[in-house]
């Protein structure tokens, strides 16, 4: 694990003492203004890091002043992606098999990977994943945020950028927001891409259960590539994509077999059409 070890930022009790005061403020307009308003008392618009438990059994050090998804989970975790995760939950819950496969495109802080071991733990059943993050930076902390939670083990880490094909590309990192951080020709970094199923299969997954993809407006090349060369074993029952940076790969998705079960303003949720799903 790099750097010291987890728990050495733990927030102070009060900081803490705010921070679960905003994790209790109900989903709706009042309840986020209230929780904005929370954010600086529970140290989040410091420039420091935080060691906490989250979804109830994992850990994770969290850097709210650099990272949107950061600073939601930090300080409102029951307000992030809320009506996402609540199908993905429900989907895992119900779920047929004692074991769940996922692939989180875009991993940035690992905190969906965590999230969905959280749930898969709950219901008594093991989790494996793959995290694709070519940002060094989240990297490491998908990396520090896996191995506090004892999840090593059971999640593959890749390095590339998932593209429609292998290359070196430049990296554009936002500092103001790492999950913003994109491929851009004329990015001031550099990163390696490979084909998302090159990746899939490097890793050595058998199957996809749920496959996560949030990568600032490139899912639409990605996938394309992706449902043209894939094998039916590694088509993802529950394909999670953003959708606010890109227009079309939701008509892409739809043409490739799925229904769409869940749409606002960010994402968009949807099932392999010969999946008999239980939790719309």
């Amino acid at each position: 694990m790099s750097g010291p070890p987890f728990g050495t930022y733990r927030p102070s009790r009060r900081k803490e003492f705010f921070r679960r005061l905003a994790a209790h403020l109900p989903y709706t307009y009042l309840g986020r203004k209230i929780a904005s308003a929370l954010l600086g008392p529970a140290g989040g618009r410091e420039s420091s890091a935080y060691d906490v438990t989250v979804f109830g059994t994992q850990n994770a050090r969290l850097y709210p002043y650099d990272n949107i998804s950061e600073k939601r989970v930090y300080l409102t975790p029951h307000h992030w992606d809320l009506a996402e995760r609540t199908f993905l939950a429900n989907y895992i819950k119900s779920y047929k098999e004692d074991h769940i496969t996922f692939v989180d495109v875009g991993a940035n802080a690992g905190l969906y990977t965590l999230f969905v071991r959280s749930v898969a733990q709950a219901a008594g059943k093991t989790a494996r994943a793959l995290c694709i993050e070519p940002d060094p930076i989240m990297r490491e902390r998908l990396t520090f945020n896996l191995s506090a939670s004892q999840a090593l083990d059971d999640v593959h880490i890749s390095p590339f950028a998932a593209a429609a094909q292998s290359g070196v590309i430049g990296f554009q990192p936002s500092e103001h927001n790492r999950g913003m951080s994109r491929l851009d020709p004329n990015g001031v970094e550099k990163v390696n891409t490979h084909p998302l199923l090159r990746i899939i299969k490097d890793s050595q997954m058998p199957n996809i259960d749920i496959l996560k993809i949030d990568i600032e407006g490139h899912e639409d090349e990605v996938l394309s590539a992706f449902f043209a060369d894939t094998p039916s074993n590694l088509k993802p029952n529950i394909l999670q994509t953003e959708i606010s940076h890109n227009s079309n790969v939701t008509g892409l998705i739809l043409e490739a077999g799925y229904r769409l079960v869940l749409r606002n303003s960010l994402n968009a949720v949807f099932v392999r059409s010969k999946i008999n799903e239980q939790t719309d």
